[in-house]
């Protein structure tokens, strides 16, 4: 069997990865080019997903932005102000359209970087708000600095685990990969 990595799972394979997100990934295991795939996690009708780890959505707000006082940010929030967040191929980018849609919210102008370090610099500066994960959030990169906060966006995980074609029968040895990766992912929450 094959196995999928990207850059964005954090683990980088040279002569699989072609830097590209996750619309990528779910398409090759699709044209049947791999197996499995390390993917962002979300309902797609013909994938199973075995999620590894879950997360809850934030955004950054600069500390001196009303929003920064709120307990969570509500999609109504979200929309008052330029929202910065990883683009088109990410699952982030296309659930908080489908929850604006959901909700009858018209969409703020959206600002597409697909990296997070942009991401933090945009809310830094004052431009608008920011998506973050607080794994992110808490790096020692992004938290010396007392003009950003962050808050969490009700209702919005992110998630990434083994994703598979569900016309696709596991093998014994992709069996026991996921058995694997599922134990590690469970080692690595209790740290």
């Amino acid at each position: 069997f094959f196995f999928f990595f990207q850059a964005e799972d954090g683990i980088r394979d040279f002569c699989l990865s072609r830097g590209l997100g996750d619309v990528y990934k779910r398409q090759v295991l699709r044209d049947g080019l791999y197996d499995l795939a390390l993917t962002v996690t979300s309902p797609v009708d013909d994938f199973h997903s075995h999620e590894l780890y879950s997360s809850p959505v934030s955004y950054w707000v600069r500390s001196d932005d009303p929003l920064s006082a709120r307990g969570v940010l509500e999609p109504e929030d979200l929309a008052q102000r330029r929202l910065a967040i990883p683009g088109d191929d990410f699952k982030c980018y296309r659930d908080l359209l489908a929850r604006f849609e959901r909700e009858g919210v018209h969409p703020p102008e959206i600002v597409k970087y697909s990296e997070i370090f942009w991401i933090y610099e945009f809310v830094l500066r004052g431009e608008g708000i920011g998506f973050t994960l607080p794994h992110l959030a808490s790096l020692e990169v992004f938290s010396g600095s007392d003009a950003v906060t962050v808050v969490p966006a009700q209702g919005f995980t992110w998630g990434f685990g083994v994703s598979h074609l569900k016309a696709h029968t596991l093998g014994p040895r992709e069996e026991d990969l996921i058995a694997y990766l599922d134990r590690r992912a469970a080692q690595l929450r209790r740290v």
